[in-house]
C-alpha cells in the first residue's frame, strides 16, 4: 500500500485550505470534500477524529492515463485524507 503522509501544527480547517491551494497550483481541482465526521455521527456512530476526504483530479493527467487504459478509472478521482491524530 502506498503511504504518503505530512505532519503540520496547522488546524484540521487551515491544513485543508493550505492543501487545496497546493493542489490548484499543480493543475488539481477538488471534486469533493467530504467531512466523515460529520456523515459518521449523523449516522449514529460515535466518531470523533476530525477525518476529511478531499477527491482530486488533474482533468490533463486524467484524459492522459485513461486514453493508455480505462480500468485506471477505477482509481479516480484521487483521494487524499485529512485528519486529527493525537
Amino acid at each position: 500500500m502506498f503511504d504518503y503522509t505530512v505532519k503540520t501544527p496547522k488546524s484540521l480547517e487551515e491544513a485543508i485550505s493550505s492543501l487545496e491551494e497546493n493542489l490548484k497550483s499543480e493543475g488539481f481541482g477538488v471534486l469533493w470534500n467530504f467531512d466523515l465526521t460529520a456523515k459518521l455521527q449523523e449516522k449514529g456512530q460515535d466518531f470523533h477524529t476530525p477525518f476529511t476526504v478531499l477527491e482530486v483530479c488533474n482533468p490533463k493527467e486524467a484524459q492522459r492515463v485513461l486514453s493508455q487504459n480505462l480500468l485506471v478509472g477505477y482509481f479516480l478521482p484521487c483521494k487524499m485524507v485529512v485528519y486529527q491524530d493525537g
